[in-house]
């Protein structure tokens, strides 16, 4: 009997924690509590409702719009994409590559699998610039 209720538990936890990838991906449908009356203003200018959601003891905000996750992003310091984290400095490579702007929000550069790193929206970042956080949004959509 011990036995059976062990497998169950693991089971179920497997299956909430792999369910709760969903949440990080775009276009997925919101399925988190919406008890909250906080905006965020994305990349194409928009302002949407956001909600924070913790995977993988890292915290998140989502940008829904819609029912759907239409941006993701994060500041905290557990996230690591391509060995960068918030308030690192970016690898002298990057600055070879094509950087993009939207005024009143930020400078960003893509890192990877469609994660960015943004920087202040001020002035055009150089190699003593740091990564301000770290955001997901689909520009072919603007």
């Amino acid at each position: 009997m011990n036995k059976i209720i062990i497998v169950l538990l693991v089971s179920i936890m497997c299956l909430s924690s792999c369910s709760s990838k969903e949440y990080l991906t775009l276009e997925s449908k919101f399925k988190g509590t919406k008890a909250n009356n906080t905006f965020i203003l994305i990349p194409n200018g928009a302002v949407i409702n956001s909600f924070p959601i913790v995977e993988n003891n890292i915290e998140f905000s989502v940008g829904v719009l819609n029912n759907k996750i239409i941006y993701i992003c994060t500041t905290d310091k557990n996230f690591t994409i391509s060995n960068l984290k918030t308030n690192d400095q970016l690898p002298e490579s990057y600055f070879n590559r094509e950087w993009g702007y939207r005024p009143g929000w930020g400078y960003y550069i893509e890192i990877e699998s469609g994660w960015y790193a943004g920087f202040d929206f001020q002035t055009k970042p150089d190699e003593k610039s740091r990564i301000q956080w770290f955001f997901k949004f689909d520009f072919n959509k603007l």
